[in-house]
């Protein structure tokens, strides 16, 4: 069982390939718009590998802020409207040592999951080209589905790996 770690940069206009933001942009542009800034240094602590909800709501707690289930839906909407906006419309390239990599795992017949609470993972790796090198994907809607705990709690990996039909 081979857990790959994708690497995938978002195109930048006139720079095609350069990084152009990461996922705390898109939540940092989401509060914004309710007047909050984020440092990112509390977004890497607070955000990353979470689920989404799970991440505005800590990451509002770090600042000490109070917020009902309806703010946090707003907030989580309005970040995933930006993110697939940007997959869309600006598109997401591979590193090309992953592809190189995902190539030669696939040749040598190593079995190859990927594992996202993203509930973008797919348009990320179909936008990327990087769908036929995965034998499995385990992302935020199969982890929702299911009920699995989110990072960092080892459930979503053990589900990539009984998927493979392979022991961890």
């Amino acid at each position: 069982f081979l857990l790959v770690i994708v690497l995938v940069v978002w195109r930048q206009p006139g720079a095609p390939g350069q990084p152009q933001m990461m996922k705390s942009l898109f939540l940092a542009d989401a509060l914004m718009l309710v007047g909050l800034i984020p440092a990112s240094f509390v977004i890497r602590q607070v955000v990353y590998g979470k689920p989404r909800e799970d991440g505005i709501r800590d990451f509002l707690a770090s600042r000490h802020i109070e917020a009902s289930d309806e703010t946090v839906a707003t907030l989580s909407e309005r970040k995933n409207e930006l993110v697939l906006k940007l997959i869309h419309d600006e598109g997401v390239d591979a590193y090309p040592g992953s592809v190189s990599y995902l190539k030669a795992a696939r040749d040598a017949g190593l079995r190859r999951a990927v594992v996202s609470s993203s509930h973008n993972c797919e348009d990320v790796l179909r936008v990327a080209g990087l769908t036929e090198y995965l034998e499995v994907r385990v992302d935020g809607h199969v982890i929702d589905a299911l009920g699995l705990r989110g990072k960092p709690a080892p459930d979503s990996f053990l589900e990539g790996a009984r998927r493979l039909g392979v022991r961890p």
